[in-house]
């Protein structure tokens, strides 16, 4: 990942709203998080979506608010504005389109996962990567960019629920620390 694009710190403020989230298989190990999924009846996971399509963003937040346990904290248009909606509000999943205009998911899942501020509200949020073409080929980037998982975009919603679950249940942790 050698080209970088503008720094999202001057970007405007990403859209907070209400709504929800998506994932769906993990790239890394992740065959033990269902021990340390959300509590009943504790919090919700707080998720945010990061699509350029606004319905893309619209129909996931239909389908995680449907889940009790999973709490849409935002959405945003792009990469910048994701960068700027993790460095003021509290994540635990962030679901983010790989491909999008201005700073792409893969360099911002970088710049979050790394950046001090993000982390001053608490550890960064577990980034699950989404797209619509060649999984294969971002899954290196992804992993660079640190990343927990990458999805196809039309993932099965009980896939979505499961990765964004396991996703939050190492939020905090580095990788290799999963097993």
């Amino acid at each position: 990942m050698s080209a970088r694009a503008e720094d999202p710190a001057d970007a405007a403020d990403a859209s907070a709203s209400a709504g929800a989230a998506a994932a769906a298989p993990a790239v890394s190990g992740a065959a033990s998080a269902s021990a340390a999924l959300a509590e009943p009846g504790g919090e919700p996971l707080r998720v945010a979506i990061v699509d350029d399509s606004r319905s893309q963003r619209e129909g996931w937040a239909l389908l995680i608010g449907s889940q009790p346990d999973l709490l849409i904290v935002g959405q945003a248009g792009d990469g910048a504005q994701a960068f700027a909606l993790a460095r003021r509000e509290p994540i635990d999943v962030l679901l983010m389109d790989i491909q999008m205009p201005r700073v792409n998911g893969l360099v911002a899942a970088g710049r979050i996962s790394a950046d001090a501020r993000v982390r001053e509200l608490g550890p960064p949020p577990r980034i699950v990567l989404v797209t619509a073409i060649d999984l294969d080929a971002y899954v290196p980037g992804a992993a660079v960019a640190g990343a927990y998982a990458v999805l196809y975009k039309d993932v099965d919603p009980e896939g979505l629920f499961e990765t964004i679950r396991e996703a939050a249940a190492f939020r905090g942790t580095s990788f290799g620390d999963e097993e």
